[in-house]
């Protein structure tokens, strides 16, 4: 294997994202829901969304780190797990559902500054990897030709 790739880097990263994203996640609305139960009704398919976007993009963050700086499909990868944390941010903010009713009234609340702002901030980290590509690139290394010509 090349010595620019980091498999412990990117199996350390990819579990702890998939705890972050997925357990963490699941676990959290699992405790709330079950301490509270007459608010279930806030969070429908958050633990759903959580797990099935949660998974891919355990899995292309760890991928990413996989890559060394100044590489191509790390630039790549980044970009594609910022594509699926875009989504996972978008789903599973969007899943949240807070709303009050009444006897003839009913509010519902809705987060779209939330949402607007933490894409915002993924769209950041998808920038970080182009700019990291473009400082740590690496030069293509020009072969020398092989003096073996023949004067006569």
């Amino acid at each position: 294997m090349d010595k620019d790739y980091h498999p412990i880097k990117a199996a350390v990263t990819a579990v702890l994202a998939l705890v972050f994203f997925v357990v963490l996640v699941w676990y959290g609305v699992d405790m709330i829901t079950t301490e509270v139960p007459e608010i279930e009704h806030v969070f429908q398919n958050t633990s759903f969304y959580a797990i099935l976007i949660g998974i891919p993009l355990a899995i292309t963050i760890g991928l990413s780190n996989f890559f060394s700086r100044g590489d191509k499909k790390r630039l790549i990868s980044g970009i594609v797990s910022t594509g699926v944390l875009m989504l996972y941010l978008y789903m599973v903010l969007n899943s949240v559902v807070l709303g009050f009713e009444g006897d003839e009234y009913t509010y519902t609340i809705t987060i779209p500054g939330i949402i607007i702002l933490s894409l915002i901030g993924a769209a950041i980290r998808g920038s970080y990897y182009g700019f990291e590509y473009y400082l740590y690139q690496k030069e293509p290394e020009i072969e020398e030709p092989e003096e073996d010509i023949q004067y006569y």
